[in-house]
């Protein structure tokens, strides 16, 4: 049974619901009269709700006669479905450009990203779908759809991540229930392809070096290959003023990760490999970027990978992010981990996942390495002996200390002096 009493100059309607909890029900202002007709179909609702059955006839023509407002307030309740009233319907196609657009806190190059995944949508769906129609089924479908198009692993996850961020908005709104596209049969985590990985070792550096058409271009290729930078963003990103030549350190703007607190640059060592390089582009007391001649080209990659085939050079897969992952590789055989991750610019989570390569010295290393095992081995076996020498001669002369102690008399009291102290139980006393 529900109870009608007076509250804030409106009314109240207690009562418990299907779950047997206690709660409450705020109709407004109103006659006592119209409350407590509300009261009764609540009532009706509740026993409809808590038996499985329909709602009555009286109470289902009440909900098509009474005030929206009230029909509003039934829903929030959980007393009824959501009204036709409430319920909007967002499109595919306004979804994603409300978000698109809606961001501004991102950079251009993100958006393009975006704007990628967001033609894909286009192409498995109709734009004009409602988003509250999406499943799990439609998220597993848009994967192979992307499959079937010939698209690499790496790129269906980003773009099935993408998906994933449209649609976690609608979420937030409460346009829609749960993500589709947090299904677990759709991977969204990014993916390290290891049979795009490729080592620049130096010969291979030294031979590229030669055939660049200008001071510019080994400079770039330099700071890719011995410096770590991401190109293009942070090599672009370099001025004169960044490189402090009486501390042989470079200052490397991060505009990859300048929205993380901290994150918005790093300081390297001038390694003596790129310093030539930086002294062969210098004119002194020169100020503005580093890079000038090539800052307006958009894809530096596409003219490098053209550079390499007039050249009689096979261009490598990912030019770029290699030369990166082949310099962390190299500096992770000299340095800790944190000093390298730190000129790099990355955590060694993904260190370990997209940078650091296994390459053919270290089998060959290993391989070579039984001698040194085995010296190795009779050390560490020999300091072993040493130690057991020591602590059995430690332990033979804290014997003889203490069988000294024990045959000594104790002087105070052999001269009627004190008594030793008592010994008291192990009571806590």
């Amino acid at each position: 049974m529900a109870s009608l009493n007076k509250h804030n100059g409106g009314w109240r309607i207690r009562y418990f619901d299907r779950n047997g909890k206690r709660a409450s029900f705020f109709p407004g202002k109103m006659p006592k009269k119209n409350a407590v007709q509300i009261q009764t179909h609540l009532e009706a609702l509740v026993s409809a709700q808590m038996s499985g059955t329909a709602i009555p006839a009286a109470t289902s023509f009440w909900l098509n006669e009474c005030d929206q407002n009230l029909r509003k307030k039934l829903y929030k309740a959980g007393l009824i479905e959501q009204p036709e009233e409430m319920v909007q319907v967002t499109s595919l196609g306004e979804l994603v450009d409300r978000y698109i657009a809606g961001r501004s806190d991102v950079k251009h190059s993100t958006k393009q990203v975006w704007k990628r995944c967001k033609d894909a949508l286009f192409r498995c769906f109709d734009e004009s779908d409602d988003i509250a129609g999406f499943t799990f089924s439609d998220a597993r479908e848009f994967r192979l759809f992307l499959i079937d198009e010939g698209k690499s692993e790496a790129t269906i996850r980003k773009m099935s991540a993408v998906a994933a961020l449209f649609f976690e908005d609608s979420v937030e709104r409460e346009e829609i229930v749960k993500n589709p596209f947090r299904a677990k049969n759709v991977p969204r985590s990014s993916y390290a392809n290891r049979s795009r990985f490729v080592f620049i070792d130096r010969e291979m550096a030294r031979r590229v070096l030669d055939c660049l058409p200008s001071n510019e271009w080994r400079l770039i290729f330099a700071l890719s290959r011995f410096g770590g930078l991401r190109c293009p963003s942070e090599i672009k990103a370099l001025t004169w003023d960044h490189v402090l030549w009486d501390q042989d350190r470079l200052v490397v703007p991060s505009p990859k990760t300048e929205h993380h607190e901290g994150k918005g640059e790093r300081i390297i060592p001038i390694f003596p490999e790129i310093r030539q390089y930086l002294e062969a582009a210098y004119k002194g007391n020169q100020a503005g970027p580093i890079i000038q001649t090539e800052r307006s080209h958009s894809n530096l990659g596409v003219k490098l990978t053209k550079i390499l085939k007039r050249n009689g050079i096979e261009p490598w897969p990912k030019l770029f992010q290699n030369l990166r992952s082949t310099r962390e590789t190299e500096l992770a055989e000299e340095y800790p981990i944190q000093v390298v991750c730190s000129w790099i610019g990355n955590s060694p989570k993904v260190a370990m996942r997209h940078y650091l390569q296994v390459t053919d010295h270290h089998f060959e290393r290993a391989t070579k390495s039984d001698q040194i095992s085995d010296q190795k081995v009779t050390t560490s076996g020999c300091m072993e002996m040493q130690a057991a020498s020591k602590g059995k001669e430690n332990t033979a002369r804290i014997l003889r200390k203490d069988e000294k102690q024990a045959k000594r008399p104790n002087r105070r009291i052999a001269e009627g002096g004190l008594e030793p102290p008592r010994r008291f139980p192990s009571s806590g006393f």
